[in-house]
């Protein structure tokens, strides 16, 4: 059994602090406290998040978010982020979204996930979502496709592998005063078995071995559970997913802490910390966010 790494350690201790001060805070300021004045602010329309990290086998990763009011009722998205793993691999995402009425919301992004080259996933997606009360939900539907580029060899004759892609996702959150949380899950459908990229030897020899390793995140189910606590300016998370690889058939647990702290209307700031499960490097991560 490996050993737990100090840093993993230090920083359990850290959110347990900040968990416990707030619930002391709580106590003391939930009913006038001038924090919750900004709720009667005009709500700002742009927002901009830059964020990156490390892990502890000197992998990396960085990006950018957006979220840019056109008009109020057209919003441009983007994001990008690279990783700096055992391989390179490019998340890419933009689109418009916006409100359909006061419960009801769409948006449409177009997404880009990979490597050139080596595997290459695109996709378009279609959100729906409903919010009333404290309670949302949502339903994305995404289609595209996915191919795996092959090494030359005399045995196999065509370039790489294809397969057409669809998945679904349904979700559901809700909020309290200062708890809230959201449940989501994802079904991937491949037109081939890509499993059968580990079961047939010819096929995998051909395969550059970091593709095949890249390979083994295209997920075939993935379920997630998020569990927050917001109270004043600082909110603290906890994300828990598990994904099953359509390549290898393994299920594997992930889990990330999450702490933000609202320094003003414009700017917060951001801690993330993934932890060592299942084999899964521990990483750190810092963000910030601004909002015009």
């Amino acid at each position: 059994m490996n050993p737990i790494h100090p840093l993993f350690l230090k920083t359990v201790f850290v959110v347990l602090f900040f968990i416990s001060t707030a619930f002391h805070e709580t106590q003391a300021a939930t009913d006038d406290d001038d924090f919750w004045l900004l709720l009667d602010y005009e709500p700002l329309q742009n927002a901009l998040w830059l964020f990156g990290g490390v892990d502890d086998t000197d992998g990396n990763y960085y990006g950018v978010t957006a979220d840019l009011a056109i008009v109020d009722v057209l919003h441009f998205n983007f994001s990008a982020t690279e990783q700096n793993y055992f391989v390179q691999t490019s998340d890419l995402r933009w689109g418009f979204s916006g409100p359909i009425s006061q419960y009801f919301s769409w948006a449409i992004l177009k997404t880009f996930w990979g490597k050139r080259d080596l595997l290459e996933k695109n996709d378009t997606r279609f959100t729906l979502s409903f919010f009333y009360d404290g309670f949302n939900t949502w339903f994305s539907y995404e289609a595209g496709d996915v191919e795996l580029f092959l090494r030359d060899s005399p045995r196999i004759r065509i370039d790489s592998i294809s397969s057409d892609h669809r998945a679904y996702e349904a979700g559901l959150g809700y909020s309290w005063q200062i708890f809230y949380t959201q449940l989501s899950f994802k079904q991937h459908d491949y037109e081939r078995d890509l499993s059968q990229l580990t079961r047939r030897p010819r096929l995998f020899l051909a395969v550059n071995p970091v593709g095949i390793q890249q390979a083994s995140a295209l997920a075939e189910s993935e379920a997630n559970v998020l569990l927050g606590i917001q109270v004043q300016d600082m909110s603290y998370e906890v994300f828990i997913s598990r994904i099953k690889s359509a390549v290898t058939l393994e299920s594997n647990t992930y889990a990330t802490l999450h702490l933000a702290k609202t320094l003003s209307r414009q700017l917060t700031l951001g801690f993330d910390a993934e932890l060592p499960v299942n084999d899964v490097p521990f990483s750190l991560g810092f963000s910030v966010g601004m909002m015009w």
